[in-house]
């Protein structure tokens, strides 16, 4: 009797855990800690693909819909500078007979209603370009205003690697022409003229600088060369500069793709209005197309005394002028010298700007700004 008791008290405990053990069972008759991570995504037909770095990275550096032409190939990766304090290795030259590890280059910044940036045709390779072209005829109109808006910029091309970031690699920097006045300034010793091979890819030096500001504010300071020797790095660096040299990774574009942005024609913008200069640019692109190079534009006394000194300085680079723009005391100043040596006087006739206005326009108020 007292075995048939525990016998069905057995049965009936052996029954409840069977049912607790049901209860616990997700609903669906699924386990849920031993099918979890196994299961995921194994629907029938589907493959799950994790996204790799490469591809993360290059989606979150895309592009909106108005794609934007560059001065560089695409795939090219191009160095974005701090906003504070920077520190770059630059690599040697790799194209050849290279006489400087940077390689000049011209650009057209703010073509067309998009803004796009193109290198000069006419700078770079002697051909025609259509932004020089209506330059010349805003020089010669006296409207020296907007033959300023459409010169070609002076940019040095570096090959660098950034140190804060080595694992992104040789970068392609694209560097104001007055860092590399000033970067060869501190390299050369004023006595010896020895200079200091910071591009060494064995014995060679970092260079260290700052940033400040946004736009037409921007500054770089504090540029100054590592007091010790140091290796580039990864041999992979180097290899690469070597099996793409900068100029293979400049991208021109032809005379009348250009002239077509230039013109407005190729803006995704459908249905804006084209400003005052779009519309000068567009006039005549038909014409511009069929004719042959323009003759070089000519200064003007009242178009050097609207330039600011980075401007100045460029022209004294270009015409090689006998003048250290350090000795000047303001951009007028520097701006005189300019046209003394240059031979330029100032012309009897307004420049038609309205000099005698009582109120200064923004972009004059702009310019007194950066002067002072």
């Amino acid at each position: 009797m007292e075995k048939t008791n525990r016998s069905t008290r057995d049965t009936g405990r052996s029954s409840r855990e069977e049912s607790r053990s049901t209860r616990d069972t997700p609903r669906g008759g699924r386990d849920r800690e031993s099918t979890r991570g196994s299961t995921r995504g194994s629907h029938k037909g589907f493959e799950y693909h994790k996204p790799t770095a490469d591809a993360v990275k290059k989606r979150a550096e895309q592009r909106g819909g108005n794609e934007f032409d560059s001065i560089f190939k695409q795939g090219a990766k191009v160095f974005k500078v701090n906003d504070d304090s920077n520190l770059i290795r630059i690599v040697p030259p790799t194209w050849p007979q290279p006489v400087h590890f940077g390689y000049d280059i011209f650009v057209h910044y703010g073509v067309g209603p998009d803004k796009q940036t193109y290198l000069c045709p006419k700078e770079m390779n002697g051909d025609p370009c259509p932004v020089c072209e209506e330059r010349a005829r805003a020089v010669k109109d006296g409207d020296d205003e907007y033959a300023k808006e459409l010169r070609a910029n002076k940019r040095v091309v570096y090959y660098l690697v950034d140190r804060d970031a080595e694992k992104e690699g040789v970068q392609i920097w694209a560097a104001p022409w007055t860092v590399d006045r000033d970067l060869n300034t501190l390299i050369v010793e004023p006595r010896s003229g020895e200079v200091l091979a910071i591009d060494d890819p064995v014995n060679g030096y970092d260079v260290e600088f700052k940033r400040t500001g946004k736009g037409l504010t921007t500054k770089y300071l504090g540029l100054q060369v590592a007091r010790r020797e140091s290796d580039l790095g990864s041999d992979e660096w180097l290899q690469f500069a070597i099996d793409n040299p900068i100029p293979e990774q400049l991208d021109y574009y032809s005379y009348e793709h250009i002239a077509n942005v230039f013109g407005g024609k190729t803006s995704k913008k459908d249905g804006d209005d084209f400003d005052e200069q779009q519309d000068r640019g567009l006039r005549n692109v038909e014409e511009r197309s069929t004719r042959g190079k323009s003759s070089e534009p000519e200064l003007t006394y009242e178009a050097i005394h609207e330039m600011v000194y980075e401007e100045l300085c460029a022209i004294i680079d270009d015409e090689k002028l006998d003048i250290d723009p350090k000795d000047s005391t303001s951009d007028l100043e520097l701006a005189d010298w300019v046209c003394e040596d240059l031979k330029i006087e100032k012309s009897s006739r307004s420049s038609g700007r309205g000099s005698a206005r009582e109120e200064e326009s923004p972009r004059d108020k702009l310019r007194n700004m950066r002067r002072e």
